[in-house]
C-alpha cells in the first residue's frame, strides 16, 4: 500500500513537504508513514486521497491483489503500480 501511495503522490506532482502542508501535519509524518515506520488510519487516507487525487477503491483492490498474489506464491507480492488517472475537466 506504501509503494502505491507513493506513486500516487509523485504522478499528482507532489512532494512531501507540499503535500504535509496540504494536509496541516510535519513533513517527517509524511516521511515515517511512506518509509513504512507508522501506520496509517482511515481518516488520513481518505484525506490523503482527497488531496493527491486517487481513488480509494482502487487502493485497495491493489492491496487485496497483492495479498492474493503473496498467498499464491508463499513470498512477499511484487509491488504493483496504480493504474493512471485520466484527469477530468471541471466545468
Amino acid at each position: 500500500m506504501i509503494d502505491s501511495l507513493v506513486a500516487y503522490r509523485l504522478r499528482a506532482g507532489m512532494t512531501q513537504l507540499e503535500l504535509s502542508r496540504r494536509i496541516d501535519r510535519y513533513p517527517s509524518v509524511i516521511s515515517n508513514l511512506e518509509a513504512g515506520g507508522r501506520r496509517i488510519d482511515l481518516v488520513e487516507l481518505v484525506e490523503l486521497s482527497e488531496v493527491i487525487g486517487f481513488d480509494i477503491h482502487e487502493l485497495v483492490d491493489l492491496v487485496v491483489a497483492a495479498d492474493t498474489l503473496s498467498n499464491r506464491a508463499g513470498e512477499p507480492a511484487a509491488k504493483i503500480e496504480p493504474k493512471r488517472r485520466s484527469k477530468r475537466l471541471s466545468k
